[in-house]
């Protein structure tokens, strides 16, 4: 049965790194000697930066360190799936997750740094792969506290049917 949900996974994050490489690719060809450029003027614009950091720039600089950590992260999460509950939501959180990763992986070996380009201007810059590793993460808290809800609910509903009959 796990093998099925394979590939979901495969699609996942096969998705998430052609979608981050082709508009980073597009940033970089257009964007990156503009700097900023608004698309709905204080709202949203497509800003050009090169984060050498971790999230939110810790780590600024330390590229070598910070790749190292990613490929820990990666084989983690890898490792991490094959102890999930094999299901769709949970194979398709975990791709998107993994693309998000090795995307950014990329640009650390590529840029030094990972290329952000998507600006709300009230948070961090940030891109496709981001995006990606955060909406799969969402996906899976949701789906395991959604799980743990309707199991609970269940076990209520046993325990009422068990004391009145």
């Amino acid at each position: 049965m796990k093998r099925f949900f394979k590939f979901e996974l495969f699609i996942a994050l096969c998705a998430v790194v052609f979608l981050d490489r082709l508009t980073k690719f597009l940033v970089l060809s257009s964007l990156q000697d503009k700097g900023s450029v608004a698309i709905i003027p204080g709202i949203f614009h497509l800003t050009f930066t090169v984060n050498s950091g971790a999230a939110f720039s810790i780590l600024s600089g330390k590229n070598t360190f910070l790749i190292f950590l990613s490929l820990m992260v990666i084989i983690f999460i890898i490792y991490s799936y094959f102890k999930l509950k094999p299901t769709r939501i949970t194979s398709v959180g975990v791709g998107l997750i993994l693309g998000g990763a090795i995307s950014n992986l990329l640009d650390r070996f590529l840029f030094s740094g990972i290329v952000d380009f998507i600006d709300f201007r009230v948070f961090p810059v940030f891109n496709i792969a981001d995006s990606g590793i955060s909406i799969g993460v969402i996906m899976l808290i949701a789906y395991y506290a959604w799980e743990d809800f309707v199991k609970k609910k269940v076990r209520r509903l046993k325990k009422k049917s068990v004391n009145h009959p």
